[in-house]
């Protein structure tokens, strides 16, 4: 279970989750699942470090941030360029 706040993107919670249980059955034996107090997790502190910013966490929110920003720099060079060619762009999106 993972509790955020309510700017927190679902998708990398989801990611997290999924990273967290791969990892936790791969390393920790189910053998010792009777005894959850011996159970030694420490990869759980840099998951959580890392997660932190949902964008350094998740590829594919990291390449919407990059189009984003692509995006502004090419609209802020075509209303430079040509402002009416850029009207017509904006109006055909």
């Amino acid at each position: 279970m993972i509790i955020t706040d309510h700017e927190y993107p679902v998708r990398p919670a989801f990611s997290l989750l999924t990273k967290l249980l791969d990892d936790f059955t791969a390393k920790i034996p189910q053998s010792s699942f009777s005894n959850p107090s011996q159970i030694s997790f420490p990869e759980l502190n840099t998951y959580l470090q890392k997660y932190q910013d949902p964008r350094h966490a998740d590829n594919i929110m990291r390449v919407q941030q990059e189009l984003d920003e692509t995006k502004i720099v090419l609209v802020r060079i075509l209303s430079l360029v040509n402002p009416i060619l850029l009207y017509s762009c904006i109006v055909a999106a």
